[in-house]
């Protein structure tokens, strides 16, 4: 396969972005085994977001990337 780098690019984005928003939507139920039947986000939407060290992590990568 051979991608340009724009593409490239874009799907790395894609992922980072995708692994991004898995992480905070999942962050309820880590470590937490079952089925659940969620049919809309189930943290507070209004202030400011939980601490999410998962996200941390991904921002400090970013902006090793950047540099």
């Amino acid at each position: 396969m051979i991608l340009s780098l724009n593409e490239y690019k874009n799907k790395v984005l894609g992922c980072w972005m995708g692994k991004n928003i898995g992480g905070t939507l999942g962050a309820p139920f880590e470590c937490k085994r079952g089925v659940y039947d969620i049919d809309f986000y189930i943290q507070d939407l209004g202030g400011e977001p939980l601490p999410n060290d998962d996200l941390d992590l991904q921002l400090v990568w970013l902006n090793v990337v950047e540099k």
